[in-house]
C-alpha cells in the first residue's frame, strides 16, 4: 500500500507531480536518533528514504483499532538509506481512492482535513545522516462521536528542498512517501456501494467508460464484475470481467474502462454488474449514454523505454521485494500527466496493475525511475512476470494511452 512520489517542476513556473505507488499522532518531541533499518545505497551521492512504522518495513502500514474518543500512541521511523545527508519534510497528508481503486494522497500543500485532523503529528524538517533514522511518536485522537468503520489517511516523506533532475536544465524534484494510518473504530460492519454516473466518452483512436462508483458503508471494498457495452439495436459489442482494488469507506472514485474498439457517435447502452468477492454486498447500474468525439489532442511525443530491470532483494533466493530501475527516453516536446503500470502475473494469472507512478512529468531527453515492488498478496511459489508500461492519461477524460512497453525478467520462487 507504500507510495512514492516525485514532484518534478519547472524552474520559474507551476510544479507539476509525479505519483510512484507501491503497494498501504503524540507528541513531535518524542523523535530520537537510530540506526537505519535498511542498507545505504552503493552508488556515490545518492539521495534514497523510507518511512514505516517502527518494528516493520517499507511497504507496511499502520493499522490501529481505536474506540471513539480514545487515543493511540503510534511510532512512526524516517531513515536515510542513502549515501548523503537528507533533509526531509514530514507531515499528515489527506488520502483517497485512486482512480480503479487503490490508495492514493493528496497534493502536497492540501490543507489536512477529515481523518487526518485527527493525527497530531505537525510538519517538520529534519537532517538525517546516511544510515540513520528518527523514530517519531505521534497520536491518533478519535473523536467521541465518530461512527464504526475503516478510516484512511497517511504520513509523508519528502526531501524539503528540490534537486535538479539529472540531464536537464529546467526541471527539479521532490520525492515524496506517504505510508497509510487505516484506522478502525470498533462496531458494527455495514459494507454498501453504489454505482453512479455512467459515461462514454470516445475519441478518434479509442474509446472508455467511466462509471463513478460510491462507497456508502463504512468498510473498504474490492468490487469485481462484469461490464456490457451494446449498440442501440441491442447487439452486444463488448463483454468483460472488471476488477478493482480498494474502494475505501464514505469515498467514491471512477471505474475507468478503455474498449477494444473505437465508438462512432450515437446511442449505448451500458450495464455494470459489481459485487465485493469477501462481504459479499453488491450494486448493478445501466445507462443509455452517447458516444462523443472530443477535440482530438495533441499526437504525444516519442517514447522509449531504453532499460527496464526488475532486481529481487535481498536476493534471488529470497524475495522481499523487487528493486525497479527504468529509463525512459523522450525524444520530443516534454510531457505531463504520465502514467507508469506494472503489470503483474503469477503462474499465468493476473496479480495486479500496480501503478508505479501517475502525473509524471517527462522532459526532454532521458528520465530514470527506481521503485520497489511488494505484491499485496506477498510473495509465493511460482513464476512471477513483470511488464512496464508507459502511458499518457488525458486529465479531463482519464483516457490512458500506451507510448511503450518493456518486459522485465521473470523471477522464480521455488
Amino acid at each position: 500500500m507504500l507510495e512514492m512520489a516525485k514532484v518534478l517542476k519547472l524552474k520559474s513556473s507551476r510544479p507539476l507531480t509525479m505519483m510512484m505507488v507501491l503497494a498501504f499522532a503524540l507528541c513531535h518531541g518524542g523523535a530520537s536518533a537510530q540506526e537505519a533499518t535498511p542498507t545505504p545505497q552503493e552508488s556515490a551521492n545518492v539521495i534514497a528514504f523510507e518511512i514505516y512504522p517502527k518494528g516493520e518495513r517499507l511497504g507496511d502500514y499502520f493499522a490501529p483499532t481505536v474506540e471513539a474518543g480514545d487515543t493511540a500512541k503510534l511510532v512512526v521511523v524516517l531513515a536515510n538509506t542513502g549515501t548523503q545527508a537528507f533533509e526531509g519534510r514530514t507531515y499528515a497528508a489527506n488520502a483517497l481512492t485512486a482512480v480503479n481503486g487503490g490508495f492514493a494522497v493528496a497534493e502536497s500543500g492540501e490543507a489536512p482535513e477529515g481523518v487526518t485532523t485527527w493525527l497530531d503529528y505537525p510538519e517538520e524538517v529534519y537532517t538525517i545522516e546516511p544510515g540513520k533514522g528518527i523514530e517519531r511518536t505521534f497520536a491518533v485522537n478519535v473523536p467521541e462521536d465518530t461512527a464504526p468503520g475503516q478510516y484512511i489517511t497517511a504520513l509523508v516523506l519528502e526531501n524539503a528542498a528540490a534537486v535538479a533532475v539529472e540531464g536537464t536544465q529546467n526541471f527539479e524534484q521532490v520525492i515524496r512517501f506517504p505510508v497509510p494510518v487505516f484506522i478502525t473504530v470498533p462496531g458494527p460492519v455495514d459494507p454498501k456501494f453504489e454505482i453512479g454516473e455512467v459515461k462514454l466518452i470516445s475519441d478518434e483512436d479509442s474509446s472508455i467508460v467511466d462509471i463513478q462508483i460510491v462507497n456508502t458503508g463504512n468498510v473498504l471494498v474490492r468490487p469485481t464484475g462484469t461490464l456490457t457495452v451494446s449498440d442501440s439495436t441491442g447487439k452486444q459489442l463488448f463483454n468483460a470481467p472488471v476488477t478493482m482494488r480498494s474502494v475505501y469507506a464514505r469515498d467514491s472514485t471512477s471505474l475507468i474502462v478503455g474498449l477494444p474498439q473505437q465508438l462512432q457517435q450515437g446511442e449505448y447502452h451500458v450495464a455494470v454488474e459489481l459485487s465485493d468477492p469477501e462481504t459479499k454486498v453488491k450494486a448493478s447500474g445501466e445507462a443509455t449514454v452517447s458516444g462523443t468525439a472530443p477535440a482530438t489532442p495533441a499526437a504525444p511525443a516519442p517514447i522509449q523505454i531504453l532499460e527496464a530491470v526488475g532486481t529481487p532483494r535481498p536476493s534471488a533466493d529470497d524475495v522481499q521485494f523487487l528493486d525497479i530501475a527504468a529509463t525512459i527516453n523522450n525524444s520530443g516536446e516534454p510531457l505531463t500527466n504520465v502514467k507508469v503500470v506494472l503489470h503483474v502475473t503469477h503462474d499465468g494469472e493476473v496479480v495486479e496493475d500496480f501503478a508505479l507512478a501517475s502525473s509524471l512529468a517527462l522532459p526532454d531527453g532521458s528520465t530514470l525511475v527506481q521503485q520497489r515492488y511488494i505484491p499485496g498478496t506477498g510473495w509465493s511459489k511460482g513464476t512471477w512476470q513483470f511488464t512496464l508500461s508507459v502511458e499518457a492519461v488525458d486529465p479531463g477524460s482519464g483516457v490512458a494511452q500506451v507510448l511503450a512497453t518493456a518486459d522485465l525478467a521473470d523471477v522464480e520462487i521455488s
